[in-house]
């Protein structure tokens, strides 16, 4: 197998550096915010009213702005997204286009740029946060200055009118607060048992990003795993919040299709691969061949009661060690 260096540097921003992002809506604010909430978005008006609302919606918390960057420059949704805009009337909302089409993680490239904020996230057109997002990350950087990064749950939903908790889904919430805590400290090595983190449930600082290189679309489509290493191997102290702050649409996402998800299983096995070399042992080794195994359901198509059962099992085991590779982490 080909080796790979996910942690090198390259400056993806150079990639598309002669395409403009023209402002269609909005200006900069007088002073510039704490937190940016970029949101890149493509052809879903619809589900990018609902991702606006949802920060419209914060409580305790009005420092940030809001940076819409639309990849679709046919403009197929332009006069609608507009309107609805004008309708808000908030003057911490920029909405930009972009000339062409820079491919989704090009645009989270430009979210980046186009942020003005000291920390930022982003939130995908079709994803949502719910109310004290903002308040609760916040208070956590206000409580340490020397956090990189915070990262939170996020819930997954189908439609955002049915947004609940179900009662095993609570229990097994509460167990994991029992054993981990309300919060406890995160580093890259914890990313082998998986991408936990979505790009909306974190805050993390946009200099720093921008210092990194951004998300590199070589690793589509695993860009935003690689980058969530990537950042806390170069600036390592984050803390996770266990609480559920915002919700991740399942349905809608692209990661479904049987292309994308070739793409992940492929990738995935070369970056844990990587990863062993920077924290090798059999443990580890004994672990990586068990979710590269998972991961096989990625493309299977038929599965034996066996190996689902096999399946089963398996991610149960590899949740408790990530469960307990946070506690270490939490009582180190």
């Amino acid at each position: 197998m080909k080796t790979y260096d996910f942690f090198a540097y390259q400056d993806n921003f150079a990639i598309n550096q002669l395409v403009n992002s023209n402002l269609i809506f909005g200006s900069l604010l007088a002073k510039k915010p704490l937190v940016s909430i970029t949101i890149p978005t493509f052809k879903r008006p619809e589900l990018l009213q609902e991702a606006i609302e949802s920060v419209l919606r914060q409580r305790d918390f009005s420092d940030f702005e809001i940076v819409i960057v639309d990849n679709d420059n046919e403009r197929l949704y332009t006069d609608k997204i507009t309107k609805f805009l004008l309708e808000i009337n908030d003057k911490r909302i920029r909405y930009y286009i972009n000339e062409q089409n820079i491919g989704v993680f090009g645009n989270w490239n430009r979210c980046i740029e186009l942020a003005t904020g000291t920390w930022m996230t982003v939130l995908s057109d079709d994803d949502i946060l719910l109310d004290n997002y903002l308040v609760t990350l916040t208070n956590e950087i206000k409580l340490d200055s020397s956090l990189n990064r915070v990262e939170c749950r996020y819930k997954h939903f189908t439609d955002s009118a049915h947004l609940k908790f179900t009662e095993k889904h609570l229990k097994l919430f509460n167990l994991t607060k029992k054993i981990v805590g309300e919060k406890s400290y995160v580093n890259f090595k914890m990313y082998l048992f998986g991408n936990f983190t979505g790009p909306h449930s974190q805050l993390f600082k946009r200099n720093l990003a921008y210092k990194m290189g951004g998300y590199n679309p070589a690793f589509n489509p695993i860009s935003d795993y690689v980058f969530n290493i990537k950042y806390l191997y170069h600036y390592p102290n984050g803390v996770f919040i266990n609480e559920y702050l915002c919700g991740y649409r399942f349905a809608v996402n692209a990661s479904q299709t049987k292309l994308v998800r070739v793409g992940m299983y492929v990738w995935n096995r070369r970056l844990r691969a990587f990863l062993l070399t920077k924290n090798p042992s059999k443990f580890h080794g004994l672990l990586v061949a068990l979710l590269n195994y998972m991961d096989l359901d990625l493309i299977r198509t038929n599965n034996s009661w066996l190996h689902k059962v096999i399946m089963k099992l398996s991610g149960r085991f590899c949740y408790l060690v990530s469960l307990m590779n946070r506690v270490i982490l939490h009582a180190g």
